[in-house]
């Protein structure tokens, strides 16, 4: 980790359509240069799938539901707080359950990092055009 970058590493608990749950490590990352994005990296005994969403949709997630795509989250306060994060790519869903003080803690030391609303300060505008143009070339 390096003074731009914010990471969590945390073990998320999987529910799948039977009810049975496993556990998977995930790796939730920010980084100043993107600063829009949560990234999160899943590790499974099968492969690494990776994901990325708005840090407004996972701020949203802790208080109430949020998302209408393929990353939708809502609080669950039962036993322990937690977060369920339900993603639904093309050819199915997955439902995780993240625990809600680690992500709000994580969500905490991106703000310190790039405060809300200042995300704009942080992009360079130059290289993203570069990039564009690049693209369309």
């Amino acid at each position: 980790m390096n003074n731009r970058t914010v990471q969590l590493s945390t073990t998320l608990r999987q529910v799948d359509r039977t009810g049975g749950v496993s556990e998977m490590s995930v790796e939730f990352g920010y980084d100043a240069s993107d600063p829009f994005a949560i990234h999160a990296v899943f590790r499974s005994g099968t492969g690494t799938v990776h994901w990325e969403f708005s840090r407004d949709l996972l701020a949203a997630g802790l208080i109430g539901p949020s998302g209408e795509g393929d990353v939708r989250l809502r609080p669950c306060h039962d036993d322990e707080p937690h977060v369920l994060i339900l993603l639904s790519p093309p050819s199915r869903t997955a439902e995780f359950s993240a625990p809600l003080g680690a992500l709000a803690d994580f969500l905490d030391r991106t703000s310190e990092l790039v405060p809300v609303g200042d995300e704009s300060r942080w992009i360079d505008f130059d290289t993203e055009i570069a990039r564009l143009m690049e693209i369309i070339d």
